[in-house]
């Protein structure tokens, strides 16, 4: 075969498929397949041309007088839609707090937050159709208990879109947490109880943003430490099961500390953002991009590039998509100690390794960065 196709042209064929079927099929080919496909400028290239019809959303939760967002086109940060309200129910007659718990297949799940003692709003949205559907109340009380977490998703033997809720009162026993699922197609709640749930039942993260990926929800916990190691630690739930499960995998490295910036799933994979830590300026201020080639296998890590900040700038890193973009608000550097990510003198900067580094003055503190593709999906239809 090496007679026939130039090895170029393998390379540009192999970059064209799925990271996944890539690693999977092709690397026990041969030994000059198996140091390509192992290659982080592969990789990187791989996925960085991978085909992506995503849209950027940038949320601010202190928005007012209610949480804005904007979508942009990733790769020119060009807005579609510019700083506009996130929806919310107009009955209200004061200014809500409104939060992003997650996104599936297009449709975003908001969290509308009450008057106290009122409960919460839960609102599906389709930013593409414009389409809102207010979510009915629970049926069950629980007195002193506030929602602590929130997760988003699909269960696809059932073809039913699935909210995942669990309340708890941080001053009481952990053990008094309750866990909620919704389902789309019934428009009803239910309560599962810990023996439904798999016998195992975690405390999520405080208002952490669930990761949706191959039928699961994810919820990143602390990283801990395990004989001087960082280890990324996860809790998963199964929509199609509806049950729990605790994933663990060291670091890479032991240099990297305890701490992740951020990540995201890609078919098999997952990327993953450590920050480098800069004693003297008291700030992050590079961050290693690696890939697990295989999620929970320590053995496929593979680090891809490195992005270093200039000294006299500030960067908060927001977030990460797929296909290797990551997203800073970056601010002029006062002091070397400490961030001040108020003023003028802020903007929202896009790195990519193949494109280097774009930047735009939006004139907003985005707090976070959602990559999402924009579907016809009607609530209607359930």
């Amino acid at each position: 075969m090496k007679d026939q196709i130039p090895g170029d042209l393998i390379t540009d064929i192999l970059r064209m498929l799925p990271l996944s079927a890539c690693i999977a099929r092709f690397r026990c080919v041969s030994k000059l397949w198996r140091d390509l496909l192992c290659d982080p400028s592969f990789i990187q290239q791989n996925l960085s041309s991978s085909r992506s019809d995503d849209i950027i959303m940038l949320t601010n939760v202190d928005g007012e007088p209610s949480t804005v967002y904007s979508l942009l086109f990733p790769d020119t940060l060009e807005p579609l839609h510019h700083q506009q309200l996130l929806p919310f129910n107009p009955d209200r007659h004061h200014h809500p707090i409104v939060q992003v718990a997650g996104c599936c297949n297009g449709l975003f799940c908001i969290i509308d937050d009450k008057c106290e003692n009122e409960g919460h709003d839960v609102i599906l949205w389709n930013p593409a159709t414009s389409e809102t559907k207010v979510l009915p109340p629970s049926p069950f009380f629980y007195p002193h208990l506030f929602i602590n977490a929130v997760g988003f998703g699909f269960d696809s033997e059932q073809n039913d879109f699935k909210i995942v809720r669990q309340l708890m009162n941080p001053l009481l026993r952990w053990w008094s947490c309750v866990l909620e699922v919704y389902s789309l197609k019934n428009n009803c709640w239910r309560k599962l109880d810990d023996d439904n749930a798999g016998g195992y039942h975690p405390q999520l993260p405080f208002w952490q943003i669930s990761q949706f990926h191959r039928g699961k929800l994810y919820w990143r916990q602390s990283s801990k430490d395990v004989g001087g190691r960082g280890t990324l630690v996860f809790d998963s739930f199964d929509l199609v099961s509806q049950s729990f499960e605790r994933v663990e995998v060291p670091h890479p490295s032991a240099k990297l500390g305890f701490y992740v910036s951020g990540y995201s799933f890609k078919e098999d994979s997952m990327l993953v953002v450590f920050p480098i830590y800069d004693h003297m300026l008291g700030a992050d201020t590079s961050w290693e991009i690696w890939i697990l080639l295989k999620c929970w296998r320590s053995e496929s890590w593979i680090k891809l590039f490195v992005i270093t900040t200039p000294p006299e700038m500030q960067f908060r890193f927001i977030g990460l998509t797929t296909n290797l973009k990551c997203f800073f608000v970056a601010t002029t550097r006062r002091s070397y100690k400490g961030f001040n990510y108020d003023g003028d003198d802020s903007c929202f900067l896009v790195f990519h390794p193949d494109t280097g580094r774009i930047g735009r003055d939006l004139k907003v503190m985005w707090d976070e960065v959602i990559s999402y593709r924009p579907s016809q999906i009607s609530l209607q239809d359930y």
